[in-house]
């Protein structure tokens, strides 16, 4: 984010549900936040998807806040997980609601969060025996499903309802059925991103609209842009989760704990269903240990060998300028990361290159971090 003392780079790695049967979370995360002064890692956060999973919230709390309905009293959860208690949390800080409504395939799990926010939040929710009932219920519906199929009817949409879809966020998933999204004005966290992996995607696919029947991004309705609700029509944001949510989040954190001192981060507690904290190796301690070989340059040519045969799954290199203002830059960062199949680990580089304003002070103009990832859990 422009002028801002840091960025952010998070891995989110999900879906590794044979760590359920162990007891262990199905994913964790990492985020790397680097000084955007001089391009050198300030910090990682091993958040173990808990700083995801708080800025996911936020995105549903900002929709609300400038989406739902005046007067607003109701909202319903479809899928009753961490994200929805994420999204509860979040929105009872900025929206007071009177009560809500939850549904989960599993009536234990519903009828657990409904205690559970209950509780905690201070207003009544109510676990239902349908999704139609929620959402009939609500004046603002969140749908947090795996997205493996629709999760509501148009019918059951209230005229005005807000719908704050988040569990599409890979092109395999679909909660909004068309219909829904052809009718509704349609708002988006990214238009770009939404239309390859989120609602509206699915939309295009249905032959219902295209990218210009989106309405606007949520950034232009806050920022006076556009216009957001004029009434009481029906409105579905498209939140597939952005790298500007990363980047925020990343420094607020660094500004809550700018006090807080660490040391070794704890023994791993075998009794404690987490994953365990990553081990962080000092470029004194690289340098002294990691010499080059002819193991080294095989490995790399093994690399190779196999990316030829499309056993490395490889994305595209992102990358990330950093602007020259009074507090940043001018830099670079470059990301690149690879899984070689059968591998142990995955590997994310990041490279921060170009921040020339160090080299006036003595410093290197680039550093770099990789962080290596467990293949096995993830």
């Amino acid at each position: 984010i422009e002028g801002a003392p840091t960025w952010t780079v998070k891995l989110a790695n999900v879906s590794f549900y044979n760590n359920v049967k162990q007891g262990l979370p199905a994913g964790s995360g990492v985020f790397v936040v680097c000084d955007a002064t001089n391009g050198g890692p300030k910090a990682i956060l091993h958040e173990n998807r808990y700083l995801t999973d708080l800025r996911t919230g936020a995105a549903g709390a900002v929709a609300v806040k400038h989406l739902a309905v005046k007067g607003a009293k109701s909202v319903a959860f479809i899928g009753t997980g961490v994200i929805a208690e994420a999204m509860a949390r979040a929105t009872a800080t900025v929206f007071k609601f009177e009560e809500a409504f939850a549904f989960s395939p599993s009536p234990q799990k519903s009828s657990t969060f409904a205690k559970k926010m209950s509780q905690e939040l201070g207003y009544p929710y109510y676990a239902c025996a349908t999704a139609e009932d929620a959402v009939r219920a609500a004046d603002v519906v969140f749908t947090q499903t795996p997205g493996g199929a629709w999760v509501l009817e148009e019918k059951w949409l209230r005229p005005h309802a807000l719908v704050i879809a988040s569990g599409s966020d890979q092109p395999t998933k679909n909660e909004i059925p068309p219909a829904v999204m052809k009718k509704a004005k349609v708002v988006t966290d990214i238009t770009a991103q939404c239309m390859r992996v989120g609602e509206v995607r699915s939309a295009i696919a249905a032959g219902v609209m295209t990218a210009n029947d989106v309405h606007a991004e949520i950034g232009e309705i806050i920022s006076g842009k556009k216009k957001g609700r004029t009434g009481k029509e029906l409105i579905v944001m498209d939140l597939t989760g952005t790298g500007a949510q990363d980047a925020a989040i990343g420094s607020y954190v660094m500004d809550v704990l700018k006090n807080v001192k660490m040391g070794q981060p704890p023994a791993y507690n075998a009794a404690v269903k987490r994953l365990p904290a990553p081990i962080l190796y000092d470029y004194d301690t690289i340098l002294a240990k990691v010499k080059p070989s002819a193991e080294l340059v095989g490995a790399v040519e093994d690399a190779f060998a196999q990316l030829a045969q499309g056993k490395v799954d490889v994305p595209l290199p992102m990358h990330i300028g950093i602007h020259e203002t009074a507090t940043a830059g001018p830099g670079d960062c470059h990301i690149k990361g690879g899984y070689i199949e059968g591998a142990p680990t995955w590997t994310v580089k990041l490279a921060n290159v170009s921040f020339y304003n160090n080299v006036k002070q003595g410093l290197p103009a680039g550093s770099g971090v990789f962080v290596v990832c467990d293949a096995t859990n993830g």
